[in-house]
């Protein structure tokens, strides 16, 4: 799974997302983002069911709202979150003053 997204994200002009989502990967959190949300309504017109489906795929690399959350996911992770803290932090719209172009991670 990691070489998978590692390859669709090979085309993302952010490299700091890239290495977080490597990063997410390596720290086992694939758990983790079964259990958060996604805003971007890709569960209305794709079936996705959490944020890890939308890394399944293209859709994830090439979305800004997804690359939002699971940067925040990651964010929060380091700050020690719980899953349960850092789905309510996704679902109250945290994740939204993410500024992916200067992010630090």
């Amino acid at each position: 799974m990691a070489a998978l997204i590692s390859l669709r994200l090979r085309n993302t002009p952010n490299r700091a997302i890239i290495d977080c989502m490597k990063r997410l990967l390596a720290l086992a959190a694939v758990a983790l983002l079964h259990q958060m949300p996604c805003y971007c309504r890709c569960d209305l017109g794709m079936g996705h069911n959490s944020l890890h489906s939308c890394f399944e795929g293209l859709h994830g690399a090439e979305c800004s709202t997804c690359m939002k959350e699971a940067a925040f996911t990651y964010q929060q992770t380091k700050l020690h979150k719980t899953p349960a803290q850092i789905r309510a932090a996704i679902e109250k719209g945290d994740w939204m003053n993410l500024d992916l172009e200067h992010i630090s991670l």
